[in-house]
């Protein structure tokens, strides 16, 4: 079976089932008026198919042990918490987007993405507000809490989402990128104006502080650059933009291409695909002896990637 059709099964969304033990007929109803809306966010179709163990996810009021693989959500705690592989905290009050993290983080569980063979906790958790903001109304506002402390607010402002929060950049980002997040879907307003883009900050946890590792054997390709005006920036960035935005290319490429060690191409990579730049993998082709013919010389590929950078950022010249 070929890697291009097993990462295609990857991405059909599945029918998955939602039963109940020790609910009562309000909190039943609840769970089902909540799909009618959530099911427009997620990329499942959830159903919720009454009382009993034997479904997908089981909601519970007390720790239960069920058979096969299913997962247990305990109405318990103030909201959404990932205990371990298979036991999750959903919150007393069975909260609408405590039920949406609890979908989307088994959702994403479930996906193994095949651009990544782990997961740092940074990118864990900006995976989780990438994912959090992509699946919310955008009337709504919420609340980034690290380890239960108070990180930021995120609000849509604009046509994008920003953060408000009384700290600075560089102390959100280290946060972020050194504790365990969570949501709060009603927070107090705390009267800051939103002024740093989600994008900006899961850039800059990408680019900086990922230690993600892609696979060797595959190349990759972008379809829109960085925003370098806006975004953090390095100078081996810009050409790692020319690259990949030109042609797929391995990791092994890009470091020959533009000076950058292995880790800070990964990293690169990583926060390409945090920021919807499109990113995109394929297995590294064999070459035919056509394609060897045809291949350029890397003096030509280089001076013509160049070329396309120095047009990019304004520079072009009339001769090189």
């Amino acid at each position: 079976m070929s890697q291009r059709f097993i990462d295609f099964l990857r991405a059909i969304p599945v029918n998955a089932t939602i039963s109940s033990i020790g609910l009562n007929s309000y909190e039943e109803g609840l769970i089902q008026g909540h799909l009618k809306i959530l099911n427009t966010k997620t990329r499942d179709f959830w159903s919720y198919v009454g009382a009993g163990d034997d479904a997908d996810l089981v909601i519970t009021r007390k720790p239960v042990s069920t058979s096969g693989e299913a997962k247990v959500a305990i109405l318990a705690e103030d909201g959404f918490r990932k205990a371990k592989n298979n036991l999750y905290y959903l919150g007393e009050s069975l909260r609408i987007f405590s039920l949406l993290e609890l979908l989307l983080d088994i959702e994403h569980d479930t996906s193994e993405d095949p651009l990544f063979s782990s997961s740092s906790i940074t990118t864990c958790a900006a995976s989780s507000i990438h994912d959090f903001c992509a699946a919310l109304p955008t009337s709504e506002r919420f609340e980034i809490l690290v380890n239960n402390q108070p990180c930021c607010q995120v609000l849509f402002d604009q046509g994008e989402w920003k953060a408000a929060s009384h700290q600075t950049k560089t102390d959100v980002i280290s946060q972020l990128s050194n504790g365990h997040i969570r949501f709060n879907e009603q927070p107090s307003d705390i009267g800051l104006a939103a002024t740093l883009t989600v994008k900006e900050l899961l850039w800059e946890l990408g680019a900086k502080h990922s230690t993600n590792r892609l696979s060797q054997t595959h190349q990759y390709r972008i379809s829109s650059w960085p925003l370098f005006g806006t975004w953090y920036s390095a100078p081996y960035m810009a050409r790692l933009s020319a690259l990949y935005s030109k042609r797929f290319a391995s990791i092994d490429d890009g470091v020959r291409f533009s000076g950058a060690s292995p880790a800070q191409v990964q990293a690169f990579l990583s926060a390409c695909h945090l920021c919807d730049l499109g990113l995109q993998k394929r297995p590294v082709l064999e070459p035919s002896d056509k394609d060897q013919l045809a291949r350029p010389e890397p003096q030509t590929l280089t001076k013509g990637l160049l070329h396309g950078l120095r047009k990019k950022l304004g520079m072009a010249f009339s001769h090189d």
